[in-house]
This record gives structure tokens, C-alpha cells and sequence, in this order.
């Protein structure tokens, strides 16, 4: 048993008595929950206050999205103000590995999957949802450049900073050019976030809606591109015809974010932001 389970182990039991927790697993990745898995269950539990605000979001989301999308989420089987249950979703993470190694068929199907998956997210009714708490506005994106040119820029070479400048200034100089039709969205694109069925070649369900509300669907889409690269996104263009609409921001907002966790890492002395975006396989392009 992992020792930080140790903590929450009392609150278990006392949910469901003679869980054996010797088996259990424990997920510290996220800033917002830690996470023990016994069996098919999940437990998330709120790290503070602030956690606990954003875990009522991802429960007004959760229950909003139920049974209106074509892929599964997770389903809370037990509430409390700073803990949610529920039973795992199936598959592994859609990892950029198993793509490469996938025929054309399996990545056209599971292009397809999450195409559908995120138009009918970024279509569903929105009213009375918080906003994600992603950066997706024109004043958060102007914050980013601030502390990249202080926290990062110094660790950079001239053409490094020269073209940071040049992606900054292609949506900053005009404010209207981050203008979007504010939409449900995910606004956690990752392949941790993302499961597959190995065996059929199917997208098996999308999980961790912690920074889930109103936003920008672009965004959700450069989580795409830094994870699978353009060439991978651009097979979503059948089933999810608006996607060309949103690639110029969601571009810029890919570059941007691998800027941003730098900056992360060097501002709050956390390393794990320096290897945030390695293993991706971004290409873009210029329409």
C-alpha cells in the first residue's frame, strides 16, 4: 500500500467496510485531487478549499454531460463536499506511441470517436456553468506573456525568444483575434485524460473533468495537437466540420502552453513542469 493512501484509508472503510486497500493505487499527479483506486472504484479527494470549489464545478459538469454524449465519462456513485466516488472507466491512456503503430483504419475510428465526443461536448447546453478555469481569455494570455518574458526568457536563446515574441504578438496585438463563442469544454486535454480499448481500436471513454466550464472549444483542441500532432487531428475534420475554424487559435494555444508549464516550473521551483510536453508529437501547420 502506497503510505499516502494511509490518509484516506479511514474514510474508505468507513464508505465501504473491508475494502481491501492492499491492492489499491495512488495517483498524485493532479494539483487539484489525490486519487486512490481500489478495484473499480475511484476516490477523489479535494487537496483544500479551493480544491473543494473546483471539485463542485466538475460534479455540475459531470451531471450537465450524463448520458448526452456518444462516449463514457465518469458517473459519481457517492458525494461529499470534498470527496467524489465513482466506478473506473475502462481502457488505458490514448498514448501517441499507440498511434504511430496503429493502421489508418484505427486512427480514422478513434479520430473520429473523439470528434464526436468533443462536438457534442462543445455543443451541449452551458448555461449556469462556471468558467473553466483553463486560460482562455485575452487578459490571462497577456498575465502568461508577462511571466514568460520574466521567468522564462531569461533561460532562452535570442531565436527562441524572438519567435515567442513573433507567437505572442500573431494573437496579441489584435485582442478580437482570441474572440470564440464560449463553449462547454474539457479544458484538460491529455493522454491520461483520454482511454482507449487496445483490443478493438475504439476511444473507451474520457475521464478528470476538474477543469471543466465555460471556455474557448480551441483549447481543447490544441491539447490535441501537442499530444498527437496535426496530421492526427485533422482525420476529426468529418465528423467535427467547425474544426477548421478553430485550429489557428488552437495552434497558438499549444505553443503557448509548452511556454506556460515552463514557466510553471521555473516560477514555483516544481520540475515536473519542465518534462510536462515531452512525448508529444505536435506538427502544425499554416493554413
Amino acid at each position: 500500500m502506497h503510505p499516502s493512501i494511509q490518509t484516506y484509508a479511514t474514510r474508505i472503510d468507513a464508505l465501504y467496510p473491508g475494502l481491501d486497500l492492499t491492492a489499491s493505487q495512488f495517483d498524485d499527479d493532479g494539483s487539484a485531487n489525490a486519487v486512490v483506486m481500489v478495484d473499480d472504484l475511484v476516490f477523489r479527494f479535494a487537496r483544500d478549499e479551493r480544491c473543494v470549489r473546483t471539485l463542485a464545478r466538475e460534479l455540475t459538469v459531470l451531471d450537465r454531460i450524463r448520458d448526452r454524449l456518444p462516449l463514457p465519462v465518469p458517473i459519481p456513485i457517492h458525494r461529499e463536499t470534498d470527496l467524489v466516488v465513482y466506478r473506473k472507466v475502462p481502457g488505458v491512456p490514448l498514448r501517441n506511441a499507440y498511434l504511430r503503430r496503429a493502421e489508418y483504419a484505427t486512427k480514422q475510428a478513434i479520430a473520429t470517436d473523439l470528434a464526436s465526443f468533443y462536438r457534442s461536448l462543445h455543443g451541449t447546453d452551458a448555461s449556469g456553468i462556471a468558467t473553466t478555469a483553463a486560460p482562455v481569455t485575452y487578459e490571462a494570455q497577456v498575465r502568461i506573456r508577462e511571466d514568460v518574458r520574466e521567468w522564462v526568457y531569461p533561460h532562452m536563446m535570442r531565436h527562441q525568444i524572438e519567435g515567442a515574441e513573433e507567437l505572442f504578438s500573431s494573437m496579441l496585438s489584435a485582442p478580437d483575434q482570441l474572440d470564440f463563442d464560449p463553449k462547454l469544454i474539457h479544458g484538460d486535454v491529455m493522454p491520461y485524460h483520454l482511454l482507449v480499448d487496445e483490443d478493438t481500436g475504439r476511444m473507451s471513454g474520457i475521464i478528470d473533468f476538474g477543469v471543466a466550464g465555460v471556455g474557448d472549444p480551441a483549447s481543447d483542441i490544441a491539447g490535441l495537437l501537442l499530444a498527437y500532432g496535426e496530421s492526427f487531428v485533422r482525420l476529426m475534420a468529418l465528423a467535427y466540420p467547425e474544426l477548421r475554424d478553430l485550429l489557428p487559435r488552437a495552434r497558438y494555444r499549444a505553443q503557448v502552453l509548452e511556454l506556460a508549464w515552463t514557466m510553471q516550473g521555473l516560477k514555483h521551483k516544481n520540475p515536473f513542469w519542465f518534462a510536462a510536453h515531452l512525448g508529444g508529437a505536435r506538427d502544425l501547420t499554416s493554413d
